[in-house]
């Protein structure tokens, strides 16, 4: 008998109108060991039904897990190759630091070179300064001859003209 009939079943005290009371306790409902034997076999019954569920459940679970389980051995070999790629690639990573090694070594090289270039430019730029400012002086010297000579040549022209 479910435990929703039981607390129907209450104490009746005789009274002049007859009314069933409503028990205040739950000590005051009356029960005989067949309505509590019903009661049980109710929850275990229940309790069953949830044990078949989470018997299910497990099982579901178990399944899962063997399906992942057969999948392992894949992922192993994944990681496998994920190991040798790591080594590829750590062997690439080496040679390329290497590499950049002698690229540091080369820039510096071509650094080098580049300033000794600069040095060099600078130094025959004040060399031909030099060079310049002596073609200038004798430029200037020439110029200044050329007039002299001219002015020369012009007295000379002028002595002939009045020597004649």
């Amino acid at each position: 008998m479910p435990f929703a009939m039981l607390v129907g079943m209450t104490k009746t005290k005789k009274t002049t109108t007859s009314q069933k009371r409503i028990p205040d306790r739950a000590s005051e409902i009356p029960a005989n060991q067949g309505m509590l034997d019903s009661f049980r076999e109710e929850v275990m019954a229940k309790f069953r039904s949830h044990d078949r569920r989470f018997d299910s459940i497990d099982r579901r679970f178990d399944s899962v897990d063997q399906k992942l389980k057969s999948h392992d051995h894949h992922f192993a070999a994944i990681e496998e190759k994920l190991k040798s790629h790591d080594d590829r690639f750590n062997s690439v990573e080496k040679k390329l630091k290497s590499h950049d090694h002698k690229f540091d070594a080369l820039k510096e090289s071509i650094d080098a070179g580049f300033h000794r270039v600069i040095s060099l430019v600078e130094e025959q730029s004040h060399r031909n300064k030099v060079v310049l400012d002596g073609y200038q002086f004798l430029y200037e010297s020439q110029e200044l001859l050329k007039e002299r000579v001219g002015g020369i040549e012009q007295t000379i022209s002028d002595f002939k003209k009045i020597s004649e």
